[in-house]
């Protein structure tokens, strides 16, 4: 994989779109642009919080970029076209409960602290936390069959490069796999991403560890991926109205399967070393 650019604009537009099953495309029309400026290729990590407010930021680090800015900023459509894959790790200002397409905003009602954020793609309730989950973007050529084939081998092609990733970290290949059937869902699955399991998601001794979900566009394929540092389950359940019965199934938690010392940058790096 070349060097990632930092060039990606994106518009504020937040409709609804496609998730791993469905295969959506995004609308073309352009609502607003935010720029993002190239930093520089070394040096220290600004803090995300300095950068509440503006306009979502990239830097360059070895072979994979970092974007920073607010939920809303990093879940905007990226219109310019790339010309290679790039992986990109999203880090938020704050806090955000993310509601799949399909999902209304009223199923979240507790903790006025959390702001809502509507994605584009679809699936269940989605916690965003700069100090909780490692969120990446996956962004590839519309026309790179290895992923742009159809809506399940492409997510299945991202799937093995996270286990490919994970297992370079230190992962126990044994415990660790992409699910490839269909997608298995329930009650909370339709309420709680990390309760259901896609179709490419990474599991972990059964749990998804990596849950992915796609948005298409005539510029680019995004995967977008996230991994949690810490359970998630207590806190959403907390801030959900209306509740299916019985317990959700729980998500592995990253340093259970490659050790508490490896962090964000750590995981886009051997991500990107898989492109």
């Amino acid at each position: 994989m070349g060097k990632p650019g930092c060039r990606v604009s994106a518009v504020q537009s937040l409709e609804a779109g496609s998730h791993a099953g469905g295969g959506g495309h995004e609308p073309s029309s352009a609502v607003g642009r935010a720029s993002f400026a190239g930093v520089g290729r070394s040096g220290p990590i600004s803090d995300p919080r300095r950068l509440a407010g503006v306009s979502a930021s990239c830097q360059l680090t070895g072979q994979h970029s970092v974007r920073y800015g607010s939920p809303e900023e990093l879940h905007e459509i990226i219109r310019e076209s790339v010309g290679e894959p790039q992986v990109v790790l999203c880090i938020p200002d704050g806090q955000a409960a993310v509601v799949g397409s399909r999902q209304s905003t009223d199923l979240v009602v507790g903790d006025a602290d959390v702001k809502v954020v509507r994605r584009r793609s679809g699936g269940g309730l989605v916690l965003v936390d700069p100090d909780a989950a490692v969120w990446i973007d996956v962004v590839v050529p519309p026309g790179d069959e290895r992923f742009g084939s159809d809506v399940r081998s492409g997510m299945i092609e991202v799937g093995r490069r996270w286990r490919r990733a994970l297992i370079a970290l230190g992962a126990d290949p044994d415990r660790i796999a992409v699910h490839e059937g269909e997608m298995r869902t329930s009650a909370w699955g339709d309420v709680l991403c990390f309760a259901g399991v896609g179709t490419g998601e990474v599991l972990f001794d059964g749990a998804k560890l990596v849950g992915i979900s796609q948005r298409r566009s005539s510029a680019v394929l995004r995967f977008q991926c996230q991994v949690h540092r810490e359970d998630p389950t207590d806190r959403l359940m907390r801030l959900i109205g209306d509740r299916p019965t019985g317990e959700p199934m729980r998500p592995a938690v990253l340093g259970d399967v490659v050790g508490p010392a490896v962090d964000g940058q750590a995981v886009a790096a051997a991500l990107a070393a898989e492109f």
